[in-house]
């Protein structure tokens, strides 16, 4: 492939990878929005707990109030927290697949 060629068909990938990105975030914002206000009361997440120091999370039927780590008490996680741990991840990974690019 000529360079011109392969030049103009990078800049059209990265100009739809910037498109996707936008309609994506534009979407995760509407739904973490909705989420947000749904879930004003910050209920919390059934069985699912997590270590406030190493942050381990432990899901399931628990025996012990206890992080296994021995760090200390496990907390309840709230489904605010869930969002907002699940839009931190994305956003990590968005970054790791630019940076790749």
């Amino acid at each position: 492939m000529r360079k011109e060629t392969k030049a103009a068909a990078d800049a059209v990938a990265s100009h739809i990878i910037d498109l996707l990105g936008c309609v994506v975030r534009k979407k995760i914002d509407q739904t973490f929005e909705e989420l947000e206000s749904a879930l004003a009361d910050n209920s919390i997440r059934k069985n699912v707990m997590k270590c406030a120091r190493c942050k381990l999370r432990v899901t399931g039927i628990l025996n012990s109030e206890h992080c296994p780590n021995g760090c200390g008490p496990l907390h309840a996680v709230t489904w605010k927290d869930e969002c907002l741990a699940a839009e931190a991840q994305i956003e990590k990974m968005a970054g790791e697949e630019r940076s790749k690019q």
